[in-house]
C-alpha cells in the first residue's frame, strides 16, 4: 500500500464510520490511454441512517446535514500539497459536467444548478474567517458538498478553508474501535478482515498509531 492509498483509505474509513457509502471515480477522456481526472471520494449518507448500538456519535466537524441526503465529492491531500481540488477537476467545465451526470440526482436539464456551483466553488479563494463547509441543498432533498481531507495537516486557521484534518479522523477512528469502556450493544471484538481487503490494513494498530 502506497501512502497515498493508505491516506485515501483512512478518509474512506472515516466517512464510513460516519454513515457513509464510498467509493472513487475515474472522469474519462476521448483520448486513447488518458483519463480527464480521477475523484478521490464519492461518498453518500442517506438521511435516516441509524448506528445507535454503536453508541458513539456522528463527527459534529462534518456538519453532516440533519434531512437529506448528503453527497460528499472528496479530495484527498497530504504532506505540503494545497488543501484544494486539482485543476484537472476545478479547472475543466467537461469534468465537472461528468461528474454531475454520474451522480444523477436531477434530471439532465437541470444539471447546470449543480455544476455551475461546483464550478464556482471549486475555485481557489481567500478567506479571512473559518466558514462551514460549502453546501448546495436541491429540493430540500439531497446536498452537495465539496470537501478537502488532509491527513498530515493541523485543523485549518482562520484564513483557511474548512477542510478535515487528520487528527481529527485518526482520534475519531481510534474512538470507535478501541473505546475506554466495552459497549454492551455493539462489540468490537470480531475479525477485522470483515472490512475487506481494502480497509483491513488501515486498521492493523501499528498502522492507525
Amino acid at each position: 500500500m502506497t501512502l497515498s492509498e493508505f491516506q485515501e483509505d483512512i478518509a474512506k474509513l472515516f466517512l464510513r464510520l460516519n454513515g457513509y457509502v464510498t467509493t472513487g471515480l475515474i472522469i474519462h477522456s476521448d483520448k486513447k490511454g488518458n483519463n480527464k481526472t480521477q475523484i478521490d471520494l464519492v461518498a453518500v449518507r442517506f438521511p435516516f441512517h441509524n448506528q445507535e448500538d454503536r453508541i458513539i456519535q456522528c463527527s459534529e466537524y462534518l456538519q453532516i446535514p440533519p434531512t437529506t441526503l448528503d453527497i460528499i465529492i472528496g479530495e484527498v491531500k497530504g504532506g505540503e500539497e494545497k488543501n484544494q481540488f486539482n485543476p484537472s477537476l476545478r479547472g475543466d467545465h467537461d469534468a465537472i459536467e461528468k461528474l454531475v451526470k454520474w451522480i444523477g440526482i436531477i434530471p439532465q436539464e437541470r444539471n447546470n444548478e449543480i455544476i455551475d456551483w461546483l464550478t464556482e466553488e471549486l475555485r481557489t479563494k481567500e478567506v479571512n474567517k473559518l466558514g462551514d463547509f460549502p453546501n448546495l441543498t436541491i429540493d430540500n432533498l439531497y446536498s452537495i458538498r465539496p470537501m478537502v481531507f488532509n491527513l498530515d495537516d493541523p485543523p485549518p486557521r482562520n484564513t483557511q478553508k474548512r477542510f478535515v484534518y487528520g487528527d481529527l479522523m485518526i482520534k475519531y477512528i481510534w474512538d470507535c474501535f478501541r473505546p475506554e469502556n466495552d459497549r454492551e450493544t455493539c462489540s468490537i471484538t470480531y475479525p477485522l478482515n470483515l472490512w475487506g481487503h481494502s480497509l483491513t490494513p488501515v486498521l492493523d494498530r501499528k498502522s492507525v498509531v
